[in-house]
């Protein structure tokens, strides 16, 4: 098994970290904004009610000043006149129109508040788990991926040269040239081989060679 690593691309973790980290601040900004938010809601859901609650109020006086003129102009057949109560019958079909929407429009608004409460503690929770995460676990993936990278730098600067480049630069040895015969002092051939114990065969002779030439033919 090789116990050397393969280090292609350095910068991957770095851009890792990177885009982990930016995650984690977009991540961040929406969560404040959802929360912005949700006041802002909570904030115009009571202004809202406040408001309608004073238009009915409002209303109210107005139906009473309608109703008041219609029963005053009614009154004046009494006197065995005949108004025209057309007017008065119309201001007053309008305040009492006007009078329900604001009535309808409080009670809307009183149902949407607590349905408006649940839908924000079903948010809220997720919404705390990936505020703590981004609070506990993101510093610590970073630090990790920082140490990671630190520990591949110095791997890189301290890894020997790869094996083939050692094997081109190193000299290779060359084999003693030993000679095929020496000579005794005396003259003598004597094969190096034997001389350490190697045997060595006999040449043969080649068989298909004649002894000797032959004569022409009696």
């Amino acid at each position: 098994m090789s116990s050397s690593a393969k280090v292609h691309d350095l910068e991957a973790l770095t851009r890792i970290r990177e885009a982990l980290a930016a995650f984690g601040a977009d991540v961040r900004e929406a969560l404040t904004a959802a929360d912005a938010d949700i006041q802002r809601m909570v904030d115009w859901l009571h202004d809202e009610l406040k408001w309608w609650q004073k238009e009915v109020h409002r209303r109210q006086d107005l139906l009473g000043q309608a109703r008041n003129a219609l029963n005053h102009k009614k009154l004046e057949r009494m006197f065995g006149r005949k108004p025209d109560v057309t007017e008065e019958e119309k201001a007053y079909r309008r305040a009492k129109a006007r009078l329900e929407q604001a009535e309808q429009k409080v009670e809307r608004i009183r149902k949407a508040i607590p349905e408006f409460q649940r839908a924000v503690l079903l948010y809220q929770g997720p919404a705390r788990q990936l505020s703590a995460y981004l609070d506990t676990q993101l510093p610590r993936s970073l630090h990790w991926l920082d140490a990671k990278s630190t520990v591949l730098e110095e791997y890189v600067r301290l890894a020997p040269p790869s094996g083939n480049a050692a094997n081109e630069t190193a000299p290779q040895a060359q084999p003693d040239a030993v000679p095929a015969s020496v000579r005794r002092g005396g003259g003598e051939e004597v094969d190096p081989l034997a001389t350490v114990g190697v045997e060595t065969e006999p040449v043969e002779e080649d068989r298909h060679e004649p002894e000797h030439e032959s004569g022409p033919n009696p």
